[in-house]
């Protein structure tokens, strides 16, 4: 028994657990950024399609 009423199994096992809920945290902040950079790579592109949209119809207007 430790100080804390635990024994050991149940230390090592809560440390493991810990150890598992870090990992699964960090694979989940990995997975955030990556998503963040599709985002931007999106809004970048849709930008430039409203850019384009844009330069469409000024476009138009000119040759009427």
């Amino acid at each position: 028994m430790t100080e804390f009423g635990l024994t050991w199994k149940e230390v090592i096992y809560i440390t493991f657990m810990a150890g598992a809920c870090w990992l699964e945290l960090r694979a989940i902040r990995r997975d955030i950024a990556r998503l963040e950079t599709k985002v931007e790579k999106h809004n970048s592109f849709d930008r430039r399609i409203v850019k384009l949209e844009s330069e469409n119809e000024y476009l138009k207007e000119r040759l009427k």
